[in-house]
C-alpha cells in the first residue's frame, strides 16, 4: 500500500515538474532575449536544466516504485 501512495505523490510531482517547464517554455517564447544580460539568461537556461535534472529523478524514482510493485505482485 506505501508503494501506492508513494507512486501517486511521485507522478504528481512529475505533473508539476512538466507544468513548471512548459510555463517556462512559454516565457522564453515571450521574452525579448536581446534585452537580457548574459546572466540572466544563463540562469533561465540553469533553472531550465535544474527543472529537467529533477524530472530524470522522479522518472527513475517512478520507474524503481513500479518495478518494486511488480515484483510484489510477481508469482
Amino acid at each position: 500500500m506505501q508503494l501506492c501512495r508513494d507512486l501517486h505523490a511521485l507522478d504528481r510531482k512529475e505533473d508539476s515538474i512538466r507544468r513548471l517547464l512548459a510555463a517556462q517554455r512559454r516565457f522564453a517564447d515571450t521574452v525579448d532575449w536581446a534585452a537580457l544580460g548574459p546572466d540572466q539568461c544563463r540562469r533561465v537556461a540553469d533553472h531550465r536544466t535544474c527543472l529537467e535534472f529533477h524530472l530524470d529523478q522522479v522518472g527513475a524514482a517512478i520507474d524503481r516504485r513500479l518495478f518494486d510493485l511488480i515484483n510484489l505482485a510477481g508469482p
